[in-house]
């Protein structure tokens, strides 16, 4: 598959993705990755069969509080640094 912009590309399973670029309506696509373990609060259920995953809590979570998920190790192994 190739997309200039991955970055809110999810790999379901194999050969099955979701890309949430231009759905901003998908809450899910603001859920960040912070690379730090500790800090995760919520996880992806992927449904390959169903093209869709959802967001399910691994702790309680405060009002206001941001989300973090690991994107796994991919995501970011394939990533060209930029400097801000």
């Amino acid at each position: 598959m190739h997309l200039e912009d991955k970055s809110y590309l999810m790999r379901l399973g194999p050969q099955t993705y979701i890309d949430a670029r231009d759905h901003r309506a998908t809450l899910a696509r603001y859920i960040n990755d912070c690379r730090a373990p500790a800090l995760y609060n919520v996880r992806f259920d992927k449904l390959p069969d169903e093209g869709r995953a959802f967001v399910v809590s691994t702790r309680a979570i405060c009002d206001g509080e941001e989300l973090f998920v690991d994107y796994g190790r991919w995501y970011w192994a394939l990533s060209e640094p930029r400097r801000i």
